[in-house]
């Protein structure tokens, strides 16, 4: 192991009880596991409670359909950022017992960090993990959201991925879900 993955490990330690790896290896680690890693991206800060539970009832929906079409080898990566989709990701995945990734960036340990098994810090400035994030995602879901979220779905797209909008809770879902993204599936959440 390289000093650099002691230094990132040791910056992350006091932020998340994650196991924190570098970018190669957990490229290494997808391959190795056999992991169809699917990415949420959103943020439902602005939802009031009865919003929240359509959220939850939704992304549970998107999340079951890829569990049931990649089974055992599924996989869940956000922005660790810890919000209320964060939270929603951990706790499906908690209850279906499904691996959680954190792929983020250094500034986000000024934030509070979600639960996941795994965290993976690219770069320092938010935006600096997107293009590992779109790489090792198989396909992607997006409620809520800002400019990131919005890159990274087109991203996706432009590798030809599936993108799931949950439109309905505003945001980039809404936005691309207006433009019509192409190829993206739209469903509605709220």
């Amino acid at each position: 192991m390289s000093q650099s993955i002691h230094a990132l490990r040791a910056r992350w330690r006091p932020a998340t009880r994650a196991q924190v790896l570098d970018g190669a290896t957990f490229r290494y680690l997808c391959r190795e596991r056999g992991w169809a890693v699917v990415g949420v991206m959103g943020d439902a800060a602005t939802l009031d409670e009865p919003a929240t539970e359509a959220a939850a009832a939704a992304l549970s929906a998107q999340l079951d359909e890829a569990r049931a079409l990649h089974g055992e080898r599924l996989a869940v990566a956000s922005c660790a950022c810890d919000g209320r989709i964060s939270a929603l990701i951990a706790r499906w995945c908690a209850a279906q017992r499904v691996t959680t990734i954190g792929i983020t960036c250094d500034a986000g340990r000024a934030l509070p960090v979600a639960p996941v098994d795994w965290l993976v810090p690219v770069g320092e400035r938010f935006g600096d993990e997107s293009a590992l994030f779109v790489d090792t995602c198989v396909g992607f879901v997006v409620i809520g959201g800002g400019e990131q979220a919005r890159r990274q779905a087109i991203g996706g797209r432009a590798q030809d991925k599936p993108v799931i909008l949950i439109r309905g809770f505003g945001g980039a879902a809404d936005a691309l879900a207006e433009m019509a993204l192409p190829g993206a599936t739209v469903v509605d959440g709220g």
